[in-house]
């Protein structure tokens, strides 16, 4: 394909009433490595170097809409185009062909490093990027004080950026690049860096930045990060969007497709079951105070019964459970291993049942899916043989609702007055 053939736009939209503010349709980027300068020069003049080069497809044929005041998630191993997606999304680099609409002003925080001079100061440095993105300086010294305080950096804003630690400039970065008032924000794998407190407060100010009619764009292996912030997700493989829709179910589809990656072992078609084929659940139960029902309350007794077939030799079985929430984050799980109930080995053929009783422990209420699992081998190192999704739904009722994902127990409380 000569230079001719490369059709990519970009283009601003005007209306700001929208509901999508990025919408891309058949997104593509290309890499060509020529075999000389020459040949570079002559597809560059003539379009004629193509049978001197290998083209390499970072991104091929992507189709997305963002939603205002949404979070939209990117996820998919290293190499799979994310980071070049959001280059593009920034303005960073061109596609190569496709069409790009976007809708307000953009911010990015990409790779560490990257947007700061590290020859400059911090102060430096924010008044840079907020002029690159248009700001006056007047806008600038408002929000100044505001960038410093939440970045933490007072008493170094006005030392090189090349003397700060990796948390150091991400703080900075983060700071800036939400606090010079963006309408879409773009975060790869940003927030990776950092210690736990500050990850935290960058949370809180993300959700506050939404919350605002504003519009974030991450991309993250960061699975849980995903599920508990994004509207809607995007798996990339290859350059290639391969799931697209709400975070559960396309974290589902990538965690199996990861599990059987590592297993060297086929793909089921049918997504909420995946393992080695070594045994089979041929029977899972759940009771509720001695019913089979779909709701339950907070200290009530749940029975979930697991009944599994070898298929080859077991020789250390482990039969599991998990409860997931409605965005599919485990809530609370266990196994016969982690509970120290080790199992003698298993000839094929034959049959095991595994019954589970516990207390439903006070949790938010709303709808939970319970998960079964036989695996082979031990906490720490197993082969999944086989594991099935959404066996049962209950709905979580209760008096009260909890201060956070639980309601303790057993709280004593002393209080005095001098």
């Amino acid at each position: 394909m000569g230079q001719e053939g490369r059709t990519a736009t970009a283009i601003p939209a005007a209306v700001r009433d929208d509901p999508v503010c990025i919408k891309a349709e058949g997104l593509s980027k290309c890499y060509r490595f020529y075999t000389s300068p020459f040949h570079r020069l002559a597809d560059l003049i003539f379009g004629r170097g193509e049978r001197h080069c290998e083209e390499i497809w970072a991104l091929k044929d992507v189709d997305m809409e963002v939603a205002r005041e949404s979070c939209f998630g990117i996820i998919g191993e290293n190499g799979s185009g994310k980071t070049t997606l959001l280059s593009i999304l920034a303005g960073i680099m061109p596609p190569t062909s496709g069409r790009l609409e976007i809708s307000g002003k953009v911010s990015a925080l990409l790779e560490l490093g990257a947007g700061f001079n590290p020859e400059l100061s911090g102060r430096e440095n924010v008044f840079l990027y907020g002029a690159l993105l248009g700001l006056r300086k007047e806008e600038l010294e408002e929000r100044f004080d505001d960038i410093v305080s939440f970045a933490e950096l007072s008493d170094f804003i006005d030392k090189p950026v090349k003397t700060y630690s990796s948390g150091m400039y991400v703080r900075l970065a983060f700071s800036t690049a939400i606090n010079v008032d963006p309408d879409i924000l773009l975060i790869d794998e940003a927030l990776a860096v950092g210690d736990i407190r500050f990850q935290q407060r960058c949370l809180r100010k993300l959700r506050e930045f939404i919350s605002s009619g504003k519009t974030i764009v991450i991309a993250s292996h960061d699975l849980q990060l995903i599920l508990n912030l994004c509207d809607e997700l995007m798996w990339l493989r290859g350059g290639r969007v391969e799931a697209y829709g709400s975070p559960s179910s396309v974290i589902k589809r990538y965690e199996k497709y990861l599990y059987y990656k590592d297993q060297l072992i086929p793909e089921t078609e049918d997504h909420r079951v995946y393992g080695n084929g070594k045994a089979r659940i041929v029977e899972a139960r759940v009771l509720v105070g001695g019913r089979r029902k779909n709701w339950v309350k907070s200290g009530e007794e749940v029975e979930i019964s697991i009944t599994v077939q070898a298929i080859s030799q077991l020789k250390s079985p482990i039969l599991g459970f998990a409860i997931k929430d409605k965005v599919g984050a485990t809530a609370f799980a266990s196994n016969t291993d982690y509970e120290g109930v080790q199992l003698t080995g298993l000839s094929a053929g034959k049959l095991m049942r595994g019954v589970f009783r516990f207390q439903w422990p006070e949790v938010t209420p709303g709808v939970y899916t319970v998960s079964v699992a036989v695996a082979d081998g031990l906490q720490d190192a197993h082969e999944m043989c086989h594991w099935l999704d959404d066996v049962q739904l209950l709905r979580s009722i209760s008096d009260r609702q909890p201060l956070g994902y639980f309601a303790l127990s057993g709280v004593k409380i002393e209080v005095s007055q001098t």
